[in-house]
């Protein structure tokens, strides 16, 4: 579900998402005007998902989602501390991993959409999260400045 547009991805603005053949390598390339196999669905009314956000945006995103707390987002936001809901993302992989994802996330000052620990850290913070929802805390959170 990963759809470039000017490096970001593209998201329809309908509840379903939109399927792309995976021999382009889960990734379409999205050109003026076109068409996405859905009627009426352009690149002018698609929803722009960032490729990224910074660490900043994360936590302010997390704390007003009430993923993190405000004092876990002010730490995590210094490169101080990483918050619960993030640390139990990280245990929740296996342990020869662990070291490996605390200094990839301690150390990050952007995030990417398609990184795999997003996903995770997300999925533990909020069990239930759909792809689409991920993608719509991703177009709120890029607007924090």
């Amino acid at each position: 579900m990963n759809y470039l547009k000017d490096g970001a991805r593209v998201v329809a603005q309908s509840a379903q998402p939109i399927l792309f053949d995976a021999d382009r390598g889960g990734f379409f390339v999205v050109e003026q005007n076109a068409i996405f196999g859905q009627p009426g669905l352009t690149a002018e009314n698609a929803l722009i998902v960032p490729a990224e956000i910074t660490r900043l945006q994360l936590a302010m995103g997390m704390a007003a989602a009430g993923l993190i707390t405000a004092a876990e987002a002010e730490s995590f936001a210094g490169g101080n501390a990483l918050p619960a809901a993030i640390v139990a993302a990280i245990n929740a992989i296996p342990a020869d991993q662990r070291p490996a994802a605390r200094i990839k996330i301690a150390g990050m000052s952007r995030v990417e959409r398609v990184n795999p620990l997003l996903s995770i850290i997300m999925a533990q913070a909020t069990p239930s999260v759909s792809e689409a929802e991920m993608d719509a805390y991703f177009i709120a959170w890029s607007q924090i400045q």
